[in-house]
């Protein structure tokens, strides 16, 4: 694309969506204040005034905080590893060489996350999921791919009044735009002097701060095959491109880079087939929110009046203007003539209503099934059960969070690592056959979801113990090294930890001839001591003294 076919295209996004703006504009208000003003636009700090801000009930701030956090501590919690590797092709998972390689190379791509800034980043992706319906996520890198040095990763989350983007016929991103607003000092900082046109050297070194629209944009060139691409090559010959440029005029900056993968994600909450843009639980309980906050406004205006009642009196009885200040002089004929005036505020039923927008907001961002009981602690049965029920509801959600944001995010990292020498060598057995790998996650839901099977393992083991007693053969029944495999797995074990099927056979192999051994040994120890004990006898018949 040239310049001039990026900026109408960004032009004719923006206009598109100026009617969801001013609802997420709606929410940032009173959802998400502490991201600032985040849908105004402003040339620096000082004009951000919180005190501007009308909010009256935090309900809906804390529990979007509450669930966006229950996402990232369920999904991708940075306490444990949150994702496993395997091989599309089932049979190229069971050799304990495979195991041992995926689990490394999940070691090696969950260390880079964590060395990085995912988890700050991620918090924020959720955060903007929960409350706008979608969220953006860049992920670059720091370092020369080519020779493995210095290799970082660097994630960005997008604020949303930034991005922009077209989909492609599956759903993703096929083009990806982003309006920066960057001062002289920082497009040269970014560019160098040699990379901007030349006005942009004359602002800052006339001190201007003025800040100048800059698009950045990414695209899918057509006519590179992805699969095609082999190793390392010039950006030119990659299949994305990127480029930025200034918005007033159209001139490039820098010089046109290019991308393996598609490094900009955006995941949606809900979405529908009409919109690219996804739904949020913010923007389900929006109208409730309204009304709670004008409510809590309205009662506290008349607790106001309760608290500091206006005063009533006849105008012969003051000889003096009406100072209700503190510690105010009012001069009266009569002070037991200076009442209180009643405001007859019914706040019974203000209370009622209140509760009951509490309860709908609350029920919007699943809060009856993310809040803790009162109970000092809940059973391991009840966790299952909570778990079991956040899975049902959220499913959806999740399964599309896992399609949009985290299986592109870990297939990229996985091959900025691979290309910068950072993995161990793929064994020769499996560079034979060859096979795709996809990402199962181990987050708490599908932790919780394994531990279930773990406990029927257990509880069925102790119903066969009893039967055995009775009736030993039953136990044939049970395939007991399957079981130990699959438990490890369902335990999350580490495949270094346990011995391959070679391993096994030989260990018992061994043992079965060490068996056989002593076994011999003891009849031959046994045999000569019959033999001894048998010419003691015959001794003995004979009427040998010796015997």
């Amino acid at each position: 694309m040239n310049n001039t076919q990026i900026i109408k295209r960004l032009d004719h996004l923006t206009a598109e969506r100026k009617t969801l703006d001013a609802t997420w504009e709606t929410l940032e208000e009173f959802v998400v204040p502490y991201r600032g003003q985040f849908f105004r636009n402003q040339t620096s700090e000082h004009e951000q005034d919180w005190r501007q801000r009308q909010i009256f009930d935090s309900t809906a701030v804390n529990a979007c905080q509450t669930l966006s956090a229950s996402i990232h501590g369920s999904i991708t919690s940075p306490a444990y590893r949150w994702f496993d590797l395997q091989f599309r092709v089932d049979a190229l998972n069971q050799t304990q060489e495979a195991k041992e390689w995926l689990d490394d190379t999940a070691d090696r791509i969950y260390n880079a996350l964590q060395e990085s800034n995912f988890n700050l980043e991620i918090s924020e992706c959720y955060t903007d999921l929960v409350s706008y319906g979608t969220s953006v996520v860049l992920e670059e890198f720091t370092g020369d791919e080519l020779t493995g040095e210095d290799i970082d990763l660097v994630f960005s989350a997008v604020p949303i009044k930034e991005a922009y983007f077209e989909e492609d016929h599956k759903g993703g991103i096929a083009t990806f735009y982003r309006r920066l607003m960057w001062t002289p000092s920082q497009i040269i900082s970014k560019f160098g002097e040699d990379g901007v046109p030349e006005k942009i050297n004359a602002m800052e070194a006339a001190g201007k701060t003025d800040r100048m629209e800059v698009v950045y944009c990414i695209w899918k060139r057509k006519d590179i095959d992805e699969k095609s691409i082999e190793g390392i090559v010039a950006p030119e010959k990659r299949p994305y491109a990127f480029r930025y440029l200034l918005k007033e005029g159209g001139e490039t900056l820098g010089e046109e880079g290019g991308y393996y993968e598609m490094p900009a994600y955006a995941p949606r909450w809900r979405k529908t087939s009409e919109s690219k843009w996804g739904n949020s639980p913010a923007m389900n309980a929006l109208s409730d929110v309204l009304t709670l906050n004008q409510l809590v406004e309205l009662i506290l205006r008349s607790a106001e009046k309760v608290i500091d009642p206006a005063w009533a009196t006849t105008m012969n009885n003051l000889l003096s203007d009406f100072d209700q200040r503190p510690a105010g002089l009012n001069i009266l004929r009569d002070p037991s003539k200076l009442l209180p005036l009643n405001s007859q505020a019914r706040f019974d039923v203000s209370q009622l209503a209140k509760q009951d927008l509490i309860s709908s907001i609350q029920q919007a961002f699943y809060m009856d099934q993310l809040q803790l009981k009162d109970s000092p602690a809940m059973t391991a049965t009840e966790t299952m059960a909570r778990m079991e029920l956040m899975q049902r509801t959220l499913g959806p959600t999740l399964g599309r969070l896992q399609s949009d944001l985290l299986d592109p995010l870990i297939s990229r990292t996985l091959n900025i690592l691979f290309r910068s020498g950072q993995l161990k060598e793929v064994p020769d057995s499996l560079k034979e056959q060859g096979g795709d790998i996809d990402v199962a996650y181990v987050g708490s839901m599908s932790r919780s979801q394994k531990m279930d099977t773990v406990a029927n393992v257990e509880r069925y083991l102790g119903l066969l113990g009893g039967i055995a007693q009775f009736k030993p053969e039953v136990l044939d029944l049970f395939n007991q090294d399957k079981a130990a495999r699959d438990l490890g797995v369902d335990l999350n074990i580490p495949a270094a930890y346990l011995n391959s099927d070679e391993d096994v056979q030989a260990l018992r192999q061994q043992r079965a001839q060490q068996q056989q051994a002593q076994f011999e040994a003891e009849n031959m120890k046994a045999g000569g001591e019959a033999m001894q004990a048998v010419g003691k006898g015959q001794k003995e018949l004979e009427g040998d003294p010796n015997a």
